[in-house]
């Protein structure tokens, strides 16, 4: 793929949501996003929620323990990922479904986005698709590289450290700026937040696997992420009730 071409590209065989060793384990994102919700909902509510691009359902399997009464759905563009999900027992109940987000046309009351919304670099229709899901006076819960600066940064990488990844060019960690989507966001919903993901989980740098993520310290003692772009990658939850 030509760099002119990137766009986001999953390889399955390199990723973590093909086995089920990690569903016991919250990750510290997750933990940030679950603090909110249980802020605003209580145990025993019974609401429709989404997790669009949920992997193979991790973050699904813990709501699923934490909110028993609520339904929900799964969406991922990766068969291989919700695959996974369908053949773990501890996602029963739970409906997993192969579709890209702008497929998607039905209403939740929280729609929740994890980890995806980075991927995007034009942000305008996949930000409108995600309210059109969303009931009003519903949340939406969405995580990425929020830039607080009015500064929007593109990224492109072309991983040559693995053979499987060699010179394909590919798209993700896009930081869209805080004023921009507040604009965008104008007239179409109620309240809009950013609150900075408290990361505290120190990760080594894993030389064989040099494109994940690890973290440093400043020179304030707090933990940054970033991984072999050398781009600082915190992420910040946006908090949209519509």
């Amino acid at each position: 793929m030509e760099y002119g071409k990137a766009k986001y590209k999953p390889f399955p065989s390199l990723s973590p949501y093909v086995t089920t060793n990690r569903y016991e384990k919250l990750k510290e994102d997750h933990k940030f996003i679950m603090r909110r919700m249980q802020s605003l909902f209580n145990k025993s509510s019974a609401i429709d929620i989404v997790d669009i691009g949920c992997g193979n359902g991790e973050f699904l399997y813990h709501l699923k323990k934490a909110f028993p009464s609520c339904k929900l759905t799964g969406f991922d563009l990766t068969e291989e990922f919700i695959n996974t999900g369908k053949n773990f027992s501890g996602l029963k109940g739970v409906r997993l479904e192969r579709k890209e987000l702008l497929e998607v046309d039905e209403i939740f009351d929280l729609v929740i986005c994890s980890g995806t919304f980075q991927i995007f670099t034009d942000i305008k229709q996949p930000l409108n698709k995600l309210l059109s899901i969303c009931k009003k006076g519903g949340y939406l819960f969405i995580d990425g590289l929020f830039n607080k600066y009015d500064i929007e940064v593109r990224m492109q990488y072309c991983d040559n450290s693995n053979p499987i990844t060699k010179r394909i060019w590919r798209t993700d960690w896009s930081q869209h700026s805080q004023s921009s989507i507040k604009k965008l966001l104008e007239g179409k919903a109620e309240s809009v937040e950013f609150d900075e993901v408290v990361f505290d989980l120190d990760l080594p740098m894993n030389p064989a696997m040099p494109i994940n993520k690890w973290t440093f310290k400043d020179s304030q003692g707090k933990t940054l992420i970033t991984n072999g772009t050398h781009l600082i990658s915190n992420k910040t939850l946006m908090t949209i009730k519509k």
